[in-house]
């Protein structure tokens, strides 16, 4: 993982899972990091963690015991490289499209976006439901 303060943990984590060896991987090298860059100055809190075939051992435990501590979901061996995923909170989504800078943009920034706009219906519901609450007070009171 690229943020290396244990006291400063995101929210939302893109990630990839690569081999050295892997000729898809050399190909997605570039886009993936025109994609990070674009990603880093669209949105912020985010981290991106790429963890190498000989590193699996140790960081995928690492993510399930950390980031998905509190989920059902655990990441598990990929299948095949590359393999690239999202985590939002104790979500984990693979990503199943195509290995372009412009698919990976707009599937990754659907997520954050539709992570950040359920939290915002969330604290509306709560507003809402004050309103609803100081309403039915102010009747109680005027009767």
């Amino acid at each position: 993982m690229q943020n290396q303060n244990l006291n400063y943990i995101p929210s939302k984590h893109i990630g990839k899972i690569y081999a050295d060896w892997c000729g898809y991987c050399k190909n997605l090298e570039p886009k993936w990091d025109n994609m990070k860059h674009h990603m880093n100055n669209k949105f912020k809190n985010i981290d991106f963690i790429e963890i190498e075939q000989s590193q699996m051992d140790n960081k995928i435990p690492e993510i399930n015991e950390g980031i998905l501590s509190d989920s059902s979901i655990k990441m598990e061996r990929p299948g095949g490289f590359p393999t690239l995923f999202f985590i939002d909170g104790n979500k984990l989504e693979y990503y199943e499209g195509p290995h372009e800078e412009v698919d990976m943009i707009q599937w990754y920034s659907s997520k954050i976006k539709k992570g950040n706009n359920q939290k915002k219906k969330t604290i509306k519901k709560r507003k809402t439901n004050k309103k609803k609450k100081n309403k039915q007070k102010r009747r109680t009171i005027k009767r």
